[in-house]
């Protein structure tokens, strides 16, 4: 008796251990709107509005023109020995 008594408490305290670490992870999974951070939520040292300021420099060079090319360049990050 003493042994299934053992088996009995043993299962059960697997049986709490499981409810707990599903309490926690639900307790986690449902504080998504608690913490909202944005990556632009900062207090900026230094100057600011930099491309409005660059967008007007770019209109006024190009008032007159009607053509402006654009170059798009991009890198792969791959080192030579990932190529196919």
């Amino acid at each position: 008796m003493y042994h299934t008594m053992k088996k009995t408490t043993s299962i059960a305290r697997g049986m709490l251990l499981i409810a707990l670490l599903l309490g926690i992870a639900g307790l986690f999974s449902s504080c998504g709107d608690v913490f909202e951070t944005h990556p632009y939520d900062v207090k900026v040292k230094g100057e600011t509005g930099i491309n409005a300021k660059q967008m007007a420099i770019i209109e006024k060079q190009f008032a007159n023109k009607d053509t402006l090319r654009v170059a798009f360049i991009s890198d792969t990050h791959l080192w030579p020995y990932n190529r196919r």
